[in-house]
């Protein structure tokens, strides 16, 4: 099976032998309840799978034409190197955005002695509190990384991009460079030299790659919904305002 997005770019709109992807104008218009969805259908795909402890898509998908219909890009962790907790909502600062969410779940991860964590989207209140399912990668598995935004396409600040983008572009930067898979963290800054995004990059052996039919996801065929107008963060100058209250800028903090 060849992997998802391998194969030379396709002009906006087109296909080839058999291939179909999300285009980039299509993904920046994804609607963030559809990324969130996403990451909890992988979460449930994984949990009756005991040899996986979670995933992440990669927000590509293709068509083989091999009965499967649909199948879409994910990355896969096993029990060894990733751990599951709710959090309680106010330990990651009750975020109102789903960059805030992944940016201030990767902070928390940290300051728990992990290198990594993000959301699975799941939640639920057992009577002390809105509690967030949170998985937290272990130390020492992957590469952090501040890569240039421009590099990225997360164009002209980062913070005017959807996460689906993000996951996207961190995919094919990190193909690009040779690792089998990269997460973003949602953090971003700028340092003088324009925008930085922080990004966790995989190396071989570490992470497993699959393409998971939509039938298997419970996810529709066709395009994701698109953010309506009003959800639309405003594209303008670049925004030097930190995310309030997150302390954690020395992992491309500052956004």
């Amino acid at each position: 099976m060849n992997r998802l997005g391998c194969t030379p770019l396709p002009k906006e709109g087109s296909s080839f032998a058999g291939f179909s992807r999300i285009t980039e104008a299509e993904v920046v218009m994804a609607a963030d309840d559809y990324v969130a969805m996403r990451f909890r259908r992988i979460a449930e795909w994984t949990a009756a799978r005991p040899q996986y402890s979670c995933g992440w898509p990669n927000f590509e998908r293709a068509d083989y034409h091999d009965g499967r219909g649909l199948v879409y890009g994910h990355y896969l962790l096993s029990d060894a190197v990733a751990d599951w907790r709710d959090v309680p909502a106010q330990d990651l600062g009750n975020p109102q955005t789903l960059r805030e969410r992944f940016a201030r779940t990767n902070s928390y991860a940290v300051q728990q002695g992990y290198q990594h964590g993000f959301p699975n989207f799941e939640q639920a209140n057992y009577g002390a509190g809105l509690v967030y399912g949170t998985h937290l990668i272990a130390p020492g598995l992957c590469e952090f990384r501040d890569v240039l935004a421009i590099e990225l396409g997360l164009l002209p600040n980062p913070a005017d991009s959807s996460m689906d983008l993000w996951f996207f572009e961190a995919s094919r930067y990190a193909n690009l460079k040779g690792y089998p898979a990269a997460m973003p963290t949602g953090h971003a800054a700028n340092y003088g030299q324009g925008y930085v995004c922080g990004i966790l990059l995989f190396p071989p052996g570490s992470v497993q790659w699959m393409d998971i039919p939509g039938t298997e996801l419970g996810i529709e065929s066709g395009l994701p919904p698109a953010r309506p107008p009003q959800h639309r963060p405003p594209v303008g100058p670049p925004d030097e305002r930190p995310i309030p209250g997150d302390p954690h800028g020395d992992h491309g903090g500052g956004l």
